[in-house]
């Protein structure tokens, strides 16, 4: 009953993707230690009731194997990350312990019961696949998958599988198998999983020609029936237009390999040679995305639009880059070593053996393809093939046994125990942590910001996670706790440097907490392993201006246009250029660039906002009203409010005292959460000689969070030059 039961928990893998809460990685992350505590089980009941225990050729090299990846978890920075990985392939190993594969029954169990609830999965995936959600352009009709190429990997492996021969000669199940495997094939094609439909070709080409040459004779009509079936499946999948553009336009990106996902896979691949040439002992299991950022290149970097990479789209140099060279010969060993068993047990003189030899060499042919561009070994649903095949092709060789005493039985028994228990403590904390991180996003969408603040530090303190330490310190950055909100940056890049958007959240709460040395300094760290961030460029040239260093300014500009050269053509680049030539008192070039910002988009009203303050300050006054009454009429509220107050400036210089105060009003009714309107009312009031409505006005200023109070525009001289200003500033 036990195995089983082992056996429907496998086959039910191609749907642990059901997401728990807002991770979907959660009942994943239960899958494996499940598997893991099941698997120790069994050992257990073998270890009391067998003095020996039998191991062959892939034992050896699984807990060689095994070795070598524990080894590289000794020198991981990320412990966290370095466990998670070394689970994965620990779950991997005790399933090839534990499958009892003694009857013909149990394959079949197994893959009848895998394909039909990968079959499952894709019904909901053809259907999400007809209204996507996009995230990042990345369309996620991936039904429980959560990833495109592992939704197609595994419909491809279970589309070998289902070729796996029947022990019972039931029609029932033979179509029963066709139906499922034309759903299989439906949602390959939906997918556009390219890396997929190369494996499964590969699979059922290995398939059909071992299958040939078995025959003594082509039967003719065998070939004909089954080729019938296939293209009646495949005419099913591409009937659709929508479906058959779809797949024309994936196979026709493959021969554009200077753009998309053929130019990031090379890019990947060549950096990640240059990590393991640098690293030959390998950077530590689960550190690879801590380590990657140092030598990705920057137009992988703009072709995949700055997503963080996790793995470089190849088991191979995934394997070489964490755990090194010795790791990557004793998996290489093993996998060969199951590909040859295979071959030869197709010679196997009972048809059944050979029969299912073929299948599951044609799965393994497929996952060998599928390992050169994606994960199949780091996913359970496509993984576990792996140590079932080695069980597979050991259950007739034969085997070597070790004799056993109680005292290493107890220390076995003991150590396994103790495993366990800490396997499922070690699961409960993400669990939990993921339940506050949830409940504290919720409170951020609701804007109650201390309550998510409480429940985002309980999923800290749970498991120090750093997309979780990112959140709570953007919590505390909303709440204007910028003192506060530093250090949890700093733990945030810390537990993960690859996040960009750590080191930019880093450098605005410095900025905005006056510290703006220490922001430029991790801004130009950031910007060397993000050379080409336009979020880093862009708030670094912001804060250069904010401190009138135009030409500083002006060579961030620069070397931001030699990563985009297009960007010229977008007004805000314009605008920030003109700003640093107005900076460095280039008022002429800095006019031209306005009117390129103003040609590029004649509805943005930021360029006539600066074209207006540009005349202002040269004392074309009605140019200068004609651009702000233009910003007026274009902006958003924050927008017309610098506008009405560049008009109620040029109001005052005429002399239309009141005119000006009005549309100060008028400014701060725009935007009432903006500081700037209370300073021009406060001036105003100075010079009307009202100093308690001055100082009413300059307390509402710093309540609403203005702090850089030496850095206040020109044109607000007369306010910064009064006694009552520099006696509230101190």
């Amino acid at each position: 009953m036990t195995k089983q039961l082992y056996w429907i928990f496998l086959g039910l893998l191609p749907i642990v993707y059901i997401p728990w809460g807002g991770n979907p990685q959660l009942p994943r992350l239960f899958v494996v230690t499940l598997a893991i505590t099941i698997g120790l089980g069994i050992i257990l009941f073998k270890l009391y009731h067998s003095e020996r225990l039998a191991f062959g050729w892939q034992s050896w090299l699984w807990i060689a194997f095994l070795v070598a990846l524990g080894i590289s978890c000794i020198y991981a920075d990320d412990a966290v990350a370095a466990a998670q990985r070394f689970f994965l392939w620990l779950v991997l190993a005790l399933l090839h312990a534990t499958s009892l594969l003694d009857s013909p029954k149990a394959w079949n169990n197994f893959t009848f019961l895998f394909v039909a609830t990968a079959a499952l999965a894709a019904c909901w995936g053809i259907l999400q696949s007809f209204n996507p959600i996009y995230i990042n352009t990345y369309p996620a009709f991936v039904s429980t998958f959560g990833n495109i190429n592992l939704a197609g990997s595994c419909m491809a492996i279970a589309l070998i599988l289902a070729t796996f021969p029947n022990h019972t000669s039931s029609r029932t199940l033979f179509w029963t198998k066709w139906v499922l495997s034309a759903i299989l094939v439906i949602y390959l094609v939906r997918t556009g999983s390219r890396a997929a439909w190369i494996a499964v070709a590969a699979g059922f080409c290995a398939f059909g020609t071992i299958r040939m040459f078995q025959w003594k004779k082509l039967a003719w009509s065998k070939i004909l029936k089954y080729t019938g079936l296939v293209l009646g499946i495949l005419s099913l999948a591409i009937f659709q237009s929508d479906t058959r553009s779809k797949f024309i336009e994936r196979w026709q990106e493959l021969f554009h390999w200077q753009q998309g996902s053929v130019l990031v896979r090379y890019k990947i691949w060549n950096s990640t040679c240059m990590m393991i040439a640098q690293h030959p002992f390998g950077v530590g299991l689960g550190q690879f995305s801590h380590s990657f950022y140092k030598y990705r290149d920057p137009l992988e970097y703009k072709v995949s639009q700055g997503r963080v990479v996790d793995h470089p789209h190849n088991s191979w140099l995934l394997i070489l880059a964490e755990a090194g060279w010795l790791a990557f010969v004793l998996f290489l060993a093993l996998v060969g070593y199951i590909g040859i068993a295979l071959l030869q047990k197709i010679r196997a003189p009972d048809i059944w053996t050979s029969q299912a030899a073929i299948t599951l060499w044609s799965a393994w042919l497929a996952l060998l393809v599928l390992s050169l561009v994606t994960e199949p070994w780091l996913n359970l649903e496509t993984g576990i093939l792996l140590p079932l095949m080695s069980s597979w092709v050991a259950y007739s060789d034969k085997l070597r046994c070790m004799q056993i005493n109680k005292t290493l039985r107890m220390i076995v028994t003991t150590s396994i125990c103790f495993l366990v228990i800490w396997l499922w403590a070690k699961m409960l904390c993400p669990w939990i942590a993921d339940i506050y991180f949830d409940l504290g996003q919720q409170k951020l969408k609701a804007h109650h910001y201390s309550k998510a603040e409480q429940y985002l530090a309980n999923a800290v303190a749970w498991h120090p996670h750093s997309l979780y330490q990112l959140e709570l310190g953007r919590s505390l950055w909303v709440q204007k706790k910028y003192v506060e909100a530093v250090p949890v940056f700093q733990k945030t890049i810390a537990n993960g440097p690859e996040l960009e958007a750590a080191y930019i959240d880093l450098g605005l709460a410095l900025s905005l907490d006056n510290r703006h040395s220490e922001a430029i300094a991790i801004w130009r760290k950031a910007q060397a392993y993000f050379p080409a961030s336009t979020l880093i460029y862009q708030n670094l040239v912001e804060l250069l201006l904010h401190l009138k260093e135009g030409n500083w300014a002006l060579d961030y500009l620069f070397r931001w246009q030699q990563h985009y050269p297009n960007i010229v053509h977008e007004p805000s680049y314009q605008i920030q250029l003109g700003r640093a030539h107005e900076a460095c008192k280039d008022a002429k070039a800095a006019m031209l660039c306005y009117i390129k910002a103003k040609e590029l988009n004649p509805n943005d009203a930021n360029a006539s906002l600066y074209l207006g303050r540009l005349m202002q300050k040269s004392e074309f006054w009605d140019s200068a009203l004609t651009h702000f009454q233009e910003a007026v009429r274009l902006g958003n509220a924050e927008e017309r409010m610098f506008a009405y107050c560049g008009v109620a400036t040029i109001l005052e210089h005429e002399g239309q005292q009141k005119l000006a105060i009005t549309h100060y009003l008028k400014a701060r009714q725009a935007c009432p959460e903006h500081y700037l309107p209370c300073l021009y009312l406060a001036q105003v009031a100075l010079e009307y000689q009202q100093n308690e409505f001055a100082l009413k006005y300059l307390q509402e200023a710093k309540k609403l969070g203005f702090r850089d109070w030496d850095c206040l525009d020109y044109s607000l001289q007369k306010l910064t030059r009064s006694a009552l200003y520099q006696n509230f500033i101190k």
